[in-house]
């Protein structure tokens, strides 16, 4: 059930069907582009920004017709289909629906477009590279928005850079190395505030009373029908209920004294799994459960963690369980 009405801006996300990859080479990618410019053109849609990862993609991108359902089922398929028949496989290529947040206006446009360029080095792989390997890869990197924001290639004629330009201008001054200064700083530096933003509802990007908004729209298009624990992970539930549930998973006995008694990889998953179920950031959390004023423990954390994922099956399974949880809230 999406809400859609003229002139929405969207947050678009996809994922291959159990995390499998949508793309084997570089000319998978770019028909992908391909059949987006196609689309895009067809429906008179603005995309703003966008990056193509191995296993999914992120588009944002505003809707002057208020069609973003016939869009992306229209592209969506036409990928799909062709992906099937040269790759010579049958069946879904995407896990379920693609997931769409209506975005509060041009607010949160410039700070969603550095999330959604950053994500080429925000991998756990990418978790040991250094910082000026990041720098490099984010700039070299050519399945993204960023390049031609950036002035580091060439716009393309079918995405729509005016927004976004007019507001780094308006915040930053004018000039592309303003923008692309503003995205490289947060390869070191998370914006705590906007991922738990990010976290706080499923249904949308923006302040409180536009995510009020946006889940009344929601609840009115299923007829009020919305599940009630749906509408506990929008708000977010008690710190103390989320700890409870680490607790049962790690067989301690309950209370925030359970996460002293954790490792620092666990401490890192445990920290990924508060911010999703309560929607407290890393700063509020690291005050509450470590008793810290800022939020630079928890990223240790939470960055050891991502390191220790790969080398570790324990880990891994423990990481499991908590995102199953998530899902019965």
């Amino acid at each position: 059930m999406r809400v859609e009405y003229e002139g929405a801006v969207y947050h678009v996300t996809a994922r291959g069907i159990e995390r499998g990859r949508i793309f084997e080479n570089d000319h998978d990618r770019q028909v992908f582009l391909e059949k987006l410019k196609d689309s895009v053109g067809l429906y008179h849609i603005r995309l703003y920004a966008y990056v193509l990862m191995d296993n999914h993609f992120h588009f944002v991108l505003c809707t002057p017709r208020s069609n973003l359902s016939p869009f992306m089922q229209q592209f969506n398929s036409s990928y799909t289909m062709y992906f099937n028949t040269i790759h010579k496989r049958v069946g879904h290529l995407f896990a379920g629906r693609y997931k769409a947040k209506p975005v509060e206006g041009d607010a949160y446009l410039m700070k969603l477009s550095r999330y959604v360029h950053l994500n080429p080095v925000k991998t756990v792989f990418a978790s040991k590279w250094s910082m000026e390997e990041k720098v490099r890869v984010l700039r070299s990197f050519a399945w993204s928005s960023f390049q031609a924001y950036a002035g580091l290639s060439q716009k393309l004629a079918w995405v729509n850079y005016d927004a976004l330009d007019a507001q780094v201008t308006s915040l930053l001054g004018p000039g592309v190395k303003r923008y692309q200064n503003y995205v490289e700083t947060g390869i070191a530096e998370d914006d705590e505030e906007f991922r738990a933003l990010l976290n706080r509802s499923t249904k949308a990007i923006g302040g409180v009373d536009f995510q009020r908004a946006m889940e009344r729209c929601y609840e009115e298009k299923t007829n009020g029908s919305i599940d009630a624990s749906m509408r506990r992970v929008e708000t977010g539930i008690p710190l103390e209920q989320a700890m409870k549930i680490v607790a049962d998973e790690l067989g301690f006995s309950g209370g925030t004294r359970t996460f002293a008694g954790m490792d620092d990889g666990e401490k890192g998953v445990v920290l990924s799994f508060l911010k999703q179920c309560t929607g407290l950031s890393q700063r509020e959390l690291a005050k509450r459960l470590m008793n810290h004023s800022d939020g630079s423990a928890a990223s240790r954390y939470m960055k050891i963690s991502r390191q220790k994922l790969n080398d570790s099956p324990a880990l891994t399974e423990f990481s499991s369980k908590l995102e199953k949880r998530i899902k019965t809230l």
